[in-house]
């Protein structure tokens, strides 16, 4: 009866599965830290456009209104270092039957409500009111500000809200901070400045 010699098994021991394992689940920790970081600052640089955006487009509203307003009828903030966080102002509507025209009395002003708004109001008060929210997310206080009776953020206003207007001249400044907190814990902010002047 012919023998046949013993024949090696082939495939993996036991103590090489157990290596292949291992690096498997060090490569894919690897991978799956490096996306999580990735999609992090991805998340947080989407916030931050978005926080922007958010402001530019507010700060558009407000300087357009204010463009728009007749310089007599516009009830300017007191002269820096003091502010206001609210205008009231009537827009030129132009010639109607060879009379000038106005709007009725608007108001754009920084409210407390919902952890701090921008809100612009047509006819305030009255029967007749009109309101729209421009933006929220505004801070009590703009960026760098405390509420100490100093100029902490040196732009030679003291303790100004997060929506701010400053007579200069025959020109308006406003300052506007939005800030927001993603479900990461981060924190968005921008910080806008514009100076305009009325053209009516």
């Amino acid at each position: 009866m012919p023998r046949f010699p013993p024949t090696r098994s082939s495939g993996f021991t036991l103590i090489e599965m157990a290596v292949a394992i291992v690096l498997l689940v060090v490569v894919v920790g690897n991978v799956y830290t490096m996306l999580r970081q990735t999609s992090k600052t991805l998340g947080s640089q989407n916030a931050t456009f978005d926080v922007e955006t958010q402001a530019r487009r507010t700060m558009d509203r407000i300087t357009m209104a204010i463009i728009g307003a007749t310089e007599d009828e516009l009830q300017v903030p007191v002269a820096q270092p003091g502010f206001t966080n609210y205008l009231r102002y009537k827009e030129s509507l132009g010639m109607v039957n060879g009379v000038m025209t106005q709007s009725a009395l608007q108001k754009i002003a920084y409210t407390d409500a919902e952890g701090g708004e921008v809100t612009w109001y047509e006819n305030e008060g009255e029967a007749n009111e009109k309101r729209i929210i421009f933006t929220k997310n505004v801070p009590p206080l703009l960026e760098k500000e405390l509420n100490n009776g100093i100029d902490d953020n040196g732009n030679g206003v003291v303790d100004e809200a997060g929506l701010s207007f400053v007579k200069e001249g025959k020109s308006i400044t406003i300052y506007l901070t939005i800030r927001r907190t993603g479900s990461d814990g981060s924190v968005a902010t921008a910080r806008l400045k514009e100076t305009v002047t009325c053209r009516n």
